[in-house]
């Protein structure tokens, strides 16, 4: 964000995630949170989920992603925070369907909301893909991102 031609406020995000048959076979993300930098490597083994984030690696069970692209997180009482690799404890709530628009056409989209340390209310259209997204930023104003098509 720029005021005056001043950044007052930077976020970067990069991140690949890499799925097999519903499964998580491997992520990696680089942030940068406004100076703060996290580089976050995740790895499916035998036992679970090796997670590497900021010089530590563990082995976990494996959760849904906080990036959200999947539609599993309904149910789920922790997610991976796929900005710093740490654990999220969440709860979540399917609150019916509601037709949300892209690309100049309406779909039914299934409405998830997610509370607890990471705060969503996320829309999935009938393919299972992310369509709409909304949520509370740091500074109290609402974030929302539509998928043009």
């Amino acid at each position: 964000m720029k005021i005056a031609f001043v950044t007052v406020y930077r976020f970067e995000h990069q991140s690949q995630e890499d799925w097999r048959h519903g499964k998580l076979v491997s992520f990696s993300s680089s942030t940068n949170d406004d100076g703060t930098k996290h580089k976050v490597t995740m790895q499916a083994v035998p036992e679970g989920l090796r997670v590497s984030a900021d010089g530590r690696t563990d082995v976990v069970a494996p959760a849904p992603l906080g990036s959200l692209w999947h539609n599993d997180a309904l149910g789920t009482a922790e997610m991976i925070n796929t900005l710093d690799g740490t654990r999220m404890k969440v709860q979540t709530e399917a609150l019916g369907t509601e037709p949300v628009p892209i690309g100049g056409q309406t779909v039914p989209a299934r409405h998830i909301r997610i509370d607890g340390d990471l705060q969503r209310d996320l829309w999935y259209g009938p393919d299972g893909d992310l369509v709409k997204v909304v949520f509370p930023a740091k500074d109290g104003s609402t974030v929302e991102y539509h998928r043009a098509s």
